[in-house]
């Protein structure tokens, strides 16, 4: 499970749900690479963000689900984690953004589309 407050998203291995107080958002399906050890999923701005590492502690690549081919490295790679007791920017919590078109970490913005979170807010 990941949060962008107030929304959950819960995934599995090859769908994510996300969901708020009125219940699901949106959900998709994805396919993880064969040598996927550990992956998470982010709902940004109407979209999910799916990371997955074979040998690092963070999602070393990722795909939006709408492109599901255009698998890039993030940049800023600890805002890919599941929740679970790592610290930053925002206290360690994810927020959707005002306009509810991204999610922001207190330090930079993620939005449908981008690879790097790296837009200051």
């Amino acid at each position: 499970m990941t949060g962008t407050w107030p929304v959950l998203t819960v995934y599995g291995s090859d769908r994510a749900v996300a969901v708020d107080h009125a219940g699901p958002r949106a959900s998709c399906v994805f396919r993880l690479p064969d040598d996927a050890a550990g992956h998470a999923v982010h709902y940004a701005g109407g979209r999910f963000l799916t990371s997955w590492t074979s040998d690092e502690p963070f999602g070393d690549l990722a795909f939006w689900d709408d492109r599901p081919e255009d698998v890039f490295e993030p940049e800023h790679k600890i805002g890919l984690r599941p929740y679970g007791g790592i610290i930053q920017g925002g206290y360690g919590f994810q927020f959707d953004t005002p306009d509810g078109g991204g999610r922001h970490d207190g330090e930079r913005v993620l939005r449908p589309g981008g690879k790097d979170m790296s837009t200051a807010i």
